[in-house]
């Protein structure tokens, strides 16, 4: 059985109904469509979401609290979410 996202650590039922919106509704649907690829289109439907959905997402992929990302770990995140795109608005 698929873990559901309401299951996932990090993530509160806001997170959760944002993620449904954008049709993740498994830890399966978030590794398909990638950490910073799920982050992108959050913060295109959704201008509130922060950098603290991207450690979410990144921490609940590895099933630890995102307080446990280390500065290296969000560093690398950055510099794979900047890969993506240069606008400055989803920082």
């Amino acid at each position: 059985m698929a873990k559901t996202t309401d299951t996932l650590i990090n993530i509160g039922p806001v997170s959760r109904r944002w993620l449904a919106e954008i049709g993740i509704y498994s830890l399966n649907d978030l590794k398909k469509a990638g950490v910073i690829e799920t982050y992108l289109m959050l913060k295109a439907h959704n201008p509130k979401v922060s950098l603290n959905m991207l450690w979410g997402l990144e921490a609940a992929v590895r099933n630890v609290h995102w307080l446990s990302l280390t500065k290296k770990d969000k560093e690398s995140l950055i510099k794979k979410l900047e890969g993506k795109s240069s606008d400055s608005r989803l920082f």
